[in-house]
């Protein structure tokens, strides 16, 4: 709630945020389902699959407003799909064979910080102060996550 400009239902940024917490919970769920079967599919393949469903679940939404996008905007539409969605996205379920899924996922917990930041330097969008304190809230839970993390396997097993 606190990386949103402004929390009201009636906003586009609260709808964006509430889809963007819908996809975070559906995204977890991926990567436990990746991370159970990590080395019987190759990652690239995995990721091309999955990819290749969500597309056709948004093709019906997507379809009327398709023929009117620009031919250079189906380049830059190419260009992040490769690069920011299905390289990411290849990358993170190969990782999964060699970290956890909550490791991995710590990573990509940090997309509203690495967002905010890149619009901040890149176009000059100042952010709003709750930004901000959204985005510590972030950095902060991710560093205790990973503190009581590294504390948890830090004990020794109990004794039977």
């Amino acid at each position: 709630m606190l990386v949103t400009p402004d929390f009201n239902l009636a906003s586009e940024a609260t709808g964006g945020l509430l889809w963007g917490i819908a996809s975070g919970l559906l995204f977890s769920l991926l990567s436990l389902n990746n991370r159970a079967s990590s080395g019987r599919i190759p990652a690239v393949q995995a990721a091309l699959c999955q990819n290749l469903v969500v597309a056709a679940c948004l093709l019906p939404v997507a379809a009327p407003g398709l023929t009117q996008v620009q031919a250079i905007d189906w380049l830059w539409i190419g260009l992040l799909g490769v690069f920011c969605t299905g390289l990411a996205h290849s990358l993170f379920v190969a990782s999964l064979a060699v970290i956890k899924a909550r490791t991995a996922s710590v990573v990509f917990a940090m997309e509203p910080v690495y967002g905010i930041t890149a619009a901040w330097l890149l176009f000059a969008e100042t952010p709003t102060l709750r930004m901000l304190l959204g985005g510590a809230l972030i950095i902060i839970a991710i560093v205790l996550s990973g503190l009581m993390g590294s504390a948890s396997q830090a004990k020794p097993p109990a004794a039977a």
